[in-house]
């Protein structure tokens, strides 16, 4: 380049923090300044000479190369956008999005192209992290809410189902052959049926659940990654099923994990979502996408696979970068699975794709397993003298309350809302073995409840054992964390609830 036209351009060109460079008729790099080879991560000498071509994408050369001719039939300046981002090769491989603007420059050597070009990957990021935020936070809203409306009434149901069970049996057994066979068979039959009923609402409920949590790295709770699963294979089936078999392989035992259930419901989806447009239209008989869940060692594994074009080892070495992507510009963002990687990684896990044996590709989601914890006993919860324990059950749902006294007999079951718990208290009735409290109740919730126990009382808010049908606010999620007590998902079975009046009852005779 003659020494005329740096003349023209001057340092300002070169100390702009704006990446910037210029090309000749031919498309050859004549000018670049250091703020762009450190944006593409070249030395600036070796950016000099090289074809503009070079820094673009290979399957956008072809588009580049007709636009520079264009502009240089009506040299002036414009904004290369056509509505839609560009892309910039940085050295690695990766895709850089930009905007671009070019400026012509006559000289007496002829026209040559100045453009400038603006770093994207800071501002699309922090915008793709809104959207899916915003689009979790508005799920979660409407799940949770759900989740609240249906727990509660179906709390009642089961409460009652296994108290009318256990009263029923108690009556067969004192009226012996008085009974006739039939009924009694028809009458547990009924009620067994009505329970599974009951445990069905609860499964779907609970993969509701799966969308109210927070980001990657907050609200970690005890999840069962197959609930996880399913719910994401619900949502997505329809796209699927367009272009393929949905199969799912999942291990019924597999133990508990400690997570994020919103953060794995993204990487899921991002996973399906990969996998279905791998596939081709038009023949879904011939294509299986397969989500299968197991253990291996001390680690739970859910592997994504499908039969589609599969992914060229180039490819799927540069799949989890920041902003690669083989789709069009305007279909995909290039964060998917860098996102889905940094989810997994905030879990202790790790993800890596595969080539599959039937050609497509095979994802594989690996996290951790919790360390072992010992079990609590599951003993009738009798006090040592043989007397039936003392329970306080604070809801605001009257049926809950009702429904909880029955299939807590034959311990001795009290029950109240918010206000008139803390009635109670403040006249000194603390003798109670468990405090069963409902979360989210209106006048007084229960973690403000528990915060105000805590304060006066200790002892008292030791025997606190939360209950909650799903809907709690993000102040009373900080104070349910902060307050470490156990916390009971709705409906509870006679079981559980009786597992946790043990657990207290553990810790007041070790204390003892």
């Amino acid at each position: 380049m003659n020494a005329g036209l740096k003349e023209l351009l001057s340092e300002a060109f070169m100390a702009s923090s704006q990446a910037m460079l210029v090309v000749d008729d031919e498309g050859l790099i004549q000018l670049a300044n250091p703020a762009l080879a450190q944006m593409l991560g070249w030395d600036e000498g070796d950016l000099l000479g090289l074809s503009i071509e070079q820094l673009v994408p290979k399957r956008y050369q072809h588009r580049h190369r007709t636009d520079r001719q264009e502009f240089m039939q009506r040299p002036e300046a414009r904004e290369i956008q056509r509505g839609r981002d560009l892309y910039a090769l940085h050295r690695s491989g990766a895709e850089v999005p930009v905007e671009l603007r070019v400026v012509p420059v006559t000289t007496e050597r002829g026209v040559f192209t100045m453009a400038t070009l603006t770093d994207l990957r800071a501002r699309r990021e922090r915008s793709v992290r809104a959207q899916a935020a915003n689009q979790v936070s508005s799920l979660g809203a409407l799940a949770a809410s759900v989740a609240h409306e249906v727990n509660n009434p179906n709390a009642t149901i089961t409460a009652n189902l296994e108290a009318l069970q256990g009263q029923l049996q108690q009556l067969h057994e004192e009226l012996g052959d008085a009974v006739p066979e039939k009924l009694r068979a028809d009458t547990h039959a009924a009620i067994r049926e009505s329970l599974a009923a009951a445990a069905r609402v609860s499964a779907v409920v609970s993969q509701l659940n799966v969308l109210t949590g927070g980001d990657a790295t907050s609200s970690i709770t005890d999840i069962n990654l197959n609930d996880v699963v399913q719910w994401a294979c619900i949502v997505h089936q329809g796209e699927i099923l367009e272009r393929a078999q949905l199969v799912l392989e999942l291990d019924d035992d597999l133990p508990r994990l400690d997570g994020n259930a919103a953060g794995l419901n993204q990487v899921l989806a991002s996973l399906l979502s990969n996998a279905q447009e791998a596939i081709p239209s038009g023949s879904p008989e011939l294509h299986r996408i397969t989500v299968r869940t197991r253990t291996q060692g001390r680690s739970v594994v859910v592997e994504v696979e499908d039969t589609g074009i599969g992914m060229a080892d180039d490819v799927r070495d540069k799949a989890f970068q920041r902003f690669f992507s083989t789709k069009l510009v305007d279909e995909g963002t290039g964060l998917g699975l860098t996102l889905a990687l940094e989810v997994v990684e905030a879990h202790g896990g790790s993800l890596c794709l595969e080539p599959s044996a039937k050609r497509g590709t095979r994802a594989v989601v690996s996290l951790p397993m919790p360390a072992p914890q010992s079990n609590v006993s599951a003993h009738p919860s009798l006090k040592p003298s043989g007397e039936p324990a003392r329970v306080l059950v604070i809801d605001d749902d009257p049926a809950v309350r009702r429904a909880y006294r029955r299939v807590l007999r034959p311990h001795c079951v009290e029950s109240t809302d918010g206000p008139g718990a803390w009635a109670r208290f403040e006249r000194g009735d603390h003798d109670f073995d468990m405090v069963l409290c409902d979360v989210t109740m209106p006048m007084l919730d229960g973690t403000e409840l528990h915060a105000r126990v805590r304060d006066r009382w200790p002892a008292l808010a030791d025997r606190f054992v939360f209950n909650t049908g799903g809907a709690i606010a993000a102040r009373a999620r900080k104070l349910l964390e902060a307050s470490c007590r156990p916390v009971l998902y709705k409906p509870v079975s006679r079981k559980a609830l009786l597992r946790a009046l043990a657990g207290l009852m553990d810790e007041t005779t070790a204390a003892a």
